[in-house]
């Protein structure tokens, strides 16, 4: 059984090219049984990704475990919460598409990871990337942020992603001084 990415949403989706319609894409509550931490993960080679997942009983190991567009970096029990496990992951530098997939019995589980590639975002106004932002890359008609000649779904992908990235940054250094702006 395989869960819909968020990049699937976006192949698929025909409705207006909004801000707003772009972001509820991002939307992961139709996610079975596991969660990722950062709900957005940039492929910059450096940021890891924490995926965790609900699982039937019994033990775990690395090799029921298989991981396309990153590597496993640990597989462990949530110490906290009955068959639940805790996977740390390294994306594909460049990478926005990957995935884990794990058996739960006779059926073999494929949750996909949201990746995206980084990319900076410069405002237009001041320091802080804002709407108007994402209201001006949607106008100018996007732009090839993955180099393969064409304007397409995944560009608006990438660049919702890292809209939504450095929103969530920004918004975390305003709150708190003593959190970093690396991106989360």
């Amino acid at each position: 059984y395989r869960q819909t990415s968020i990049l699937e949403r976006f192949r698929t989706y025909r409705g207006e090219r909004t801000p707003a319609a772009f972001i509820g894409l991002f939307g992961n509550e139709s996610m079975i049984g596991c969660r990722q931490e950062p709900p957005v993960a940039l492929s910059d080679g450096k940021s890891v990704v924490r995926f965790v997942f609900v699982s039937s009983p019994g033990a775990r190991t690395s090799s029921d475990i298989a991981v396309m567009g990153a590597k496993l970096l640990s597989l462990k029990r949530d110490p906290d919460n009955t068959n639940t496990w805790i996977v740390d992951l390294l994306p594909d530098r460049g990478a926005y598409q990957a995935s884990v997939a794990v058996p739960l019995g006779e059926v073999k589980m494929i949750y996909p990871l949201t990746v995206a590639p980084k990319i900076v975002i410069r405002p237009v106004r001041g320091k802080t990337v804002t709407m108007a932002d994402f209201d001006l890359y949607l106008r100018e008609r996007g732009k090839d942020l993955n180099k393969d000649g064409k304007l397409d779904d995944l560009d608006d992908f990438i660049y919702t992603a890292n809209y939504l990235r450095t929103v969530d940054s920004t918004t975390a250094h305003q709150q708190d001084p003593s959190v970093r702006r690396s991106g989360r």
